[in-house]
């Protein structure tokens, strides 16, 4: 009878191991939605330390969740351990778009007025079509940053409502990318001598079906004209840059302003020397190219693509 009873407790036992993982990869349960980490934890205490502005009544607030009562109420998605907490504010009905991008850019982020700083925050861009600001952390010298801010302006969608900012901070541990190209297309893409006032704010890289082909974002100051990126893709940093290898010769096949229909206002194109193909004669090697393109948010975009 002992015997009996033991082997159906050791079924139930078997049961529930096999049933839980499988549980957790249809739900898409992480072993953080479970457990936390530190930064998750302390998460809202971070959110607390944004430095609103004195006029901001907060009207709602929301938040990611750790721990077993609360791991099915997750949004968050992917293998790195990420949360969120967003709230929102009723502004003054003078509030414009443009005292957003300056609540951002301010010092108080660095050095508050009295309380703990929220540290030193990099803004990525800020879109006035959606009038949405997106920032970051900045991260200590060498390292990468894992918080990131979203702040967002809403005018009243009545007559009797009130302009909102919806701020969301959120944490995303950071892990190495692994590109979808090979090593020397990304390490050829990692040369092109990007100006130190330059922040890169996204990157990624993809095969083709001739080649290899790898983007770079970067965010680019205010004062940055066409004339600027044209005079860089001429300029010598190709060849002789402050620091690194050089990424080698290119040359700039055309600059023009750009359609009005896309965003972006300017272009250029560029062939990278001695990997172009010669009429008459047979073909070898990778032929490599460059792109520049400078739009109205400030945003630089740099492609460099590998085919052959």
């Amino acid at each position: 009878m002992a015997l009996g009873w033991l082997r159906w407790f050791l079924q139930i036992v078997l049961v529930f191991v096999m049933f839980f993982p499988t549980a957790m990869t249809v739900l898409n349960i992480r072993w953080w939605h479970l457990a936390g980490t530190e930064e998750l934890d302390a998460l809202p205490e971070r959110a607390a330390t944004i430095p609103v502005m004195a006029d901001w009544q907060r009207t709602r607030i929301e938040a990611s969740e750790t721990g077993i009562p609360e791991f099915l109420k997750t949004t968050e998605e992917g293998p790195e351990p990420s949360g969120f907490v967003e709230q929102t504010y009723a502004v003054a009905d003078s509030f414009t778009f443009d005292d957003l991008k300056e609540w951002l850019e301010g010092p108080e982020w660095a050095t508050p007025a009295a309380g703990e700083a929220f540290g030193a925050i990099e803004v990525d861009e800020c879109k006035a079509d959606s009038r949405r600001c997106d920032a970051r952390a900045a991260p200590p010298a060498g390292e990468q940053s894992e918080y990131y801010i979203r702040a967002q302006f809403r005018e009243p969608v009545s007559a009797r409502g009130e302009p909102e900012v919806v701020v969301r901070l959120t944490y995303h541990q950071y892990v190495p990318p692994a590109w979808d190209v090979s090593d020397e297309t990304v390490e050829r893409a990692q040369a092109i001598p990007a100006p130190e006032d330059w922040r890169e704010i996204e990157a990624d890289g993809y095969e083709t079906g001739n080649g290899e082909t790898f983007n770079r974002r970067y965010r680019v100051p205010e004062s940055f004209g066409p004339e600027d990126l044209e005079a860089w893709m001429k300029g010598p940093a190709w060849t002789s840059p402050e620091s690194g290898e050089p990424f080698g010769a290119i040359e700039v096949d055309d600059c023009e302003e750009t359609g009005a229909a896309s965003s972006v206002i300017y272009a250029c194109s560029a062939m990278v020397s001695g990997t172009q193909r010669v009429p008459g004669r047979p073909s070898s090697g990778l032929i490599e190219s460059v792109q520049a393109t400078l739009d109205a948010d400030h945003i630089v975009r740099v492609r460099l693509e590998r085919n052959g």
